[in-house]
């Protein structure tokens, strides 16, 4: 059944009434269960390898969840990574199709937990991009932004200060 509907959705892309759809996604995104959060990526990819769809418009509604999601099992950090990094291909594709500064502060509280790496690593992976593709446009955001990657150069181990070294700041100005 799940097969049927993402076919008919794919296939008749201009009927899918998507702005009512996303309220329903936001709503569920923050579930814990693993179960339901593969089944709201697969919907979520779907919808975002039709080219008639632009889910980079509805990006900000559900980055905190993919976030979330990062923390799951194996498969679903896998399946959420794959995702999240076509997100950021579309968005370095085009930046202007999306709202990078409703994003900003999303990143950075994902930037900011020291408890998951991959979740870290992936926000200030994100931010770099940003700052690079919008520049002195994040200036608002910047004391967010050094108060999430400052930390990064206290750590002890080598993995822990390479994010630090993926965020050569002044490099990107």
């Amino acid at each position: 059944l799940d097969r049927l509907l993402k076919d008919i959705i794919t296939e008749n892309s201009g009927i899918f009434d998507l702005p009512a759809f996303i309220p329903l996604l936001r709503e569920r995104i923050s579930t814990k269960n693993s179960f339901a959060r593969q089944f709201l990526i697969s919907w979520i990819s779907i919808l975002n390898a039709v080219p008639e769809i632009n889910m980079l418009e509805y990006l900000p509604d559900i980055l905190d969840g993919l976030f979330q999601m990062l923390e799951d099992n194996v498969e679903i950090q896998r399946m959420c990574e794959t995702l999240l990094q076509h997100f950021l291909k579309n968005i370095k594709h085009d930046p202007d199709a999306v709202d990078l500064t409703k994003m900003t502060n999303i990143l950075i509280n994902h930037a900011q937990n020291g408890n998951n790496e991959l979740i870290q690593f992936m926000a200030i992976s994100w931010l770099r991009e940003f700052l690079s593709l919008s520049g002195n446009q994040m200036q608002p955001f910047f004391a967010g932004i050094f108060s999430a990657i400052l930390p990064c150069l206290a750590y002890e181990s080598e993995s822990k200060k390479s994010l630090w070294r993926i965020f050569d700041f002044f490099e990107l100005f």
